[in-house]
């Protein structure tokens, strides 16, 4: 019986030297080492039982807690997800916005590009094509705000 004393006090002491574990880690510790020294007779002992269904408590309201918390970390990963799909289509809608844009300002200037010669209907249909897509653009940008 001595032995066993000396043993579990030396694996105790040794379980609270270590810096790096938490104290769940310990506890868990303590216990399985209190268990391997318990026999037959000390499970029968009420204080025994009264300690194995404290922790087998605790253990129950920790399980309960993490998976809880389980349950929030998918639900905020699908939600995460979901936004960064949203993020990926606004992203695309505003590159293709600012090329519209700089396309129908690209026009405009080619409209007025070559001054030598008289005012055509090209170029008037130039001007024309580059109002219409810079107003598309800007009310494809101003509708999403």
């Amino acid at each position: 019986p001595k032995t066993y004393v000396s043993e579990q006090k030396k694996m105790l002491d040794n379980i609270k030297d270590n810096p790096l574990g938490s104290e769940c880690d310990y506890c868990e510790k303590a216990l399985l080492a209190k268990k391997k020294f318990l026999s037959e007779d000390d499970l029968k002992s009420p204080a025994v039982l009264k300690m194995v269904i404290s922790q087998n408590k605790k253990y129950g309201q920790e399980l309960e807690r993490l998976k809880e918390f389980e349950n929030n970390f998918y639900k905020c990963d699908k939600d995460l997800a979901v936004a960064n799909e949203n993020l990926k289509k606004k992203k695309s809608l505003e590159i293709f916005t600012d090329i519209v844009y700089t396309l129908g300002g690209v026009l405009i200037a080619l409209s007025t590009l070559d001054f030598t010669k008289d005012f055509s209907v090209n170029h008037g249909l130039f001007i024309v094509i580059g109002i219409v897509l810079i107003v598309g653009s800007a009310i494809a940008k101003w509708s999403r705000i």
